[in-house]
Order: C-alpha cells, then structure tokens, then sequence
C-alpha cells in the first residue's frame, strides 16, 4: 500500500525573480506599491473628462486592488505571527510613499484634488488623509486575511484527518511557554 497522501494539491506559481526579491523587502514593496498606487489615482483622474460617480469608483477601487494586493504579495511571504508589526509598517511606509508621490507630483503641478490641480499648501491634507486611509485599510485585510487562512488551514487539517496535528501544535506551545516562564536554578 503507497504512503502517498489522497489529496495532493500543488502550485507551481512562476514568479520573476526580481518580483520575489522585492515583495520580500519592506521598504521596497512599501515605496513601489505607494508610488503605484498614487499614479494609479492621478493618471485615472487626470484623463476623467467628466465627473462621474463610476469613473470615480472605478478609480478607488483600482487602487485599493493595487494595495492589497501589494500587501498580501509581501505578508504571504512570512508567518502569521510576523504580520503582527510586519502590516502595520507596512502601511506606515506605504503611506508615506504615498504622500512623497503625491508631494512630487504637486510640484510638478499634475496631482489632483477633486477637478482641480492641488497646490503645495493642500499637500499636509492630502498626505494625512492617504497615511491615514491606507494604516486603516491595510490593517482590516491583514486582520481579515489571517482569520481567513487560519480558518483554511483548520479545514483543511480536519479534512484530511489532521485534527490532532492542531491539538499536538498547541501542545507544544503550552509546554514551551512554560518552559520560558519557568526560571532555572
């Protein structure tokens, strides 16, 4: 009789390397993923030739779509319990990449505020509101994201008759801890 496991699932994702190495990097993915998303707002703003509610919609949902998904690319690569300081300076800097594009682009009279150009005094506002959005946005899908693959990864134990694997890590947790906490003479 074969050892093998009835349910084999695989992925096999080619990803560039360079791609990899970045999302890998905090600062990096946090820079690019600011400066995307607030060229992403601009550009889709800019070419607007009227103001309508679903062009305007579409916008902010694309840029939502570009940062979560830079921020699930970069925390899929570390452990849950990593996440804990990993997502919130990850908003933090996205943020502020955020608010450096938006300075660059004011300066270079193409940001956006509304129908008109925004102007160097506008810029505290704008930078608040976009640190501000993303600290917000990135820690609720962070949150909800690891809640998701905890309860993923309990059913899938479970179905594959694992159960007691959940039971055999909490376990070993317990007894670590105690062993922390417990001084040596």
């Amino acid at each position: 009789m074969s050892e093998a496991p009835k349910h084999l699932l695989e992925w096999y994702l080619h990803e560039p390397e360079a791609v990899a190495r970045i999302s890998r990097v905090l600062p990096a993915m946090a820079l690019a993923t600011g400066i995307a998303v607030r060229v992403w707002r601009d550009v889709l703003l800019a070419s607007s030739s009227s103001s309508s509610w679903i062009y305007l919609i579409v916008t902010y949902i694309g840029q939502a779509v570009i940062l979560l998904s830079c921020t699930a690319a970069h925390l899929g690569n570390y452990p849950l319990k990593r996440w804990l300081w990993r997502a919130p300076v990850f908003a933090v800097l996205t943020g502020a990449a955020e608010a450096g594009a938006s300075w660059v682009l004011i300066a270079m009279h193409y940001e956006r505020l509304g129908t008109d150009y925004a102007h160097s005094h506008e810029w505290a506002g704008l930078a608040v509101l976009a640190v501000g959005s993303d600290v917000v946005l990135i820690i609720v899908f962070a949150i909800l994201l690891a809640i998701v693959m905890q309860v993923i990864r309990f059913a899938l134990l479970k179905r594959d008759h694992r159960a007691h694997t959940v039971a055999a890590v909490h376990e070993e947790r317990v007894r670590v801890t105690k062993e922390l906490e417990t001084p040596k003479i």
